[in-house]
């Protein structure tokens, strides 16, 4: 959805649910997927959501204008990423290749190193910065160990089958809504 002079800017690869709302300055690249409930704000400063990256059912991201320390306002996330149902993003870095559980807050400021994790339900304080190939948790979160090799290569995994899942979706929906299809089915063909 435009709103003001921005308008985002999606790839035809990806999905975005029916349910899903993107409004402002949003770019998102291909093979995205964008779930039921979920709401991506690019009102006060740009969202960037790489490849392959899959933002799950009434997650939430959106931005400030700016941040006092003077770190970056805007949000950026990686390729390969899993953001988790009911996760709360705010003017935050994902590099490549990081899962966000399910309701997880990460706060303005917060940058994720590649090939990491933060448990469903941690909180990421602001300014907070998580090294590559680290699980965090609680809350506030802190270190719990090194992410294994088997996680590493399920980051990527996940992203992929959510990428094959979002086609699959987008098959069942035409570009301007389903209402005949009801129709039919009651019989009502007039």
């Amino acid at each position: 959805m435009t709103l003001f002079d921005k308008r985002p800017r999606i790839a035809v690869e990806s999905y975005i649910a029916p349910s899903a709302s993107v409004i402002g300055q949003v770019l998102i690249y291909g093979n995205a997927s964008i779930w039921y409930g979920a709401v991506v704000r690019g009102d006060r400063n740009q969202v960037t959501i790489g490849g392959y990256t899959n933002v799950q059912d009434k997650a939430v991201i959106h931005c400030s204008t700016s941040i006092p320390s003077g770190l970056p306002a805007e949000v950026k996330i990686g390729s390969f990423c899993t953001i988790g149902h009911g996760a709360v993003l705010h003017s935050c870095t994902l590099k490549d290749r990081v899962l966000v559980g399910m309701n997880a807050v990460i706060q303005e400021g917060t940058i994720i190193e590649e090939d990491s994790m933060v448990a469903a339900g941690a909180v990421v304080l602001p300014e907070t910065h998580i090294p590559s190939g680290q699980l965090w948790a609680g809350n506030p979160a802190k270190y719990v160990r090194d992410v294994t090799a088997e996680e590493v290569a399920f980051l990527e995994k996940s992203a992929q089958h959510y990428a094959v899942e979002g086609r699959k979706h987008q098959e069942e929906f035409l570009p301007y809504g389903t209402l005949y299809q009801q129709g039919e089915l009651m019989g009502d063909t007039k």
